[in-house]
């Protein structure tokens, strides 16, 4: 997918590096339209139960495709960080690759947010 360069960039220390990389939605400053979180090593989360939840797969790999609402927990798997909590409205796609944990959270279909995580590439300056 062409997304061109994010709008916006985080990265945070969520017991371990987090990358969350966000589109918005055009015209808009705080609303994301589309925004990926990259979850290193020491990164764990917990979330309450989704109202829908399938399975699918990304490079042939397991994912996980969650339809909210629900809320999400960010923690190191000895505490989890209260001030991390969030309500996730829409929908991820959640897959590991090369030892990190890759979460895509849209409002497109699961063949759409598919298409666009086998789309990701090494950035290469």
């Amino acid at each position: 997918a062409d997304l061109g360069p994010p709008d916006r960039v985080f990265l945070q220390n969520l017991g371990g590096q987090a990358l969350i990389l966000v589109w918005l939605e055009p015209g808009s400053q705080t609303q994301a339209e589309l925004s990926l979180h990259i979850l290193g090593p020491g990164v764990e989360a917990t979330k309450g139960p989704p109202e829908g939840i399938a399975f699918t797969t990304v490079h042939d790999q397991p994912a996980v495709w969650a339809t909210g609402p629900y809320y999400l927990l960010y923690g190191d798997g000895s505490a989890y960080m209260s001030d991390q909590r969030r309500l996730v409205s829409g929908h991820v796609l959640i897959w590991e690759e090369d030892g990190l944990t890759y979460r895509l959270e849209t409002d497109l279909s699961m063949e759409e947010a598919v298409a666009i995580a086998e789309s990701l590439a090494e950035w290469e300056p």
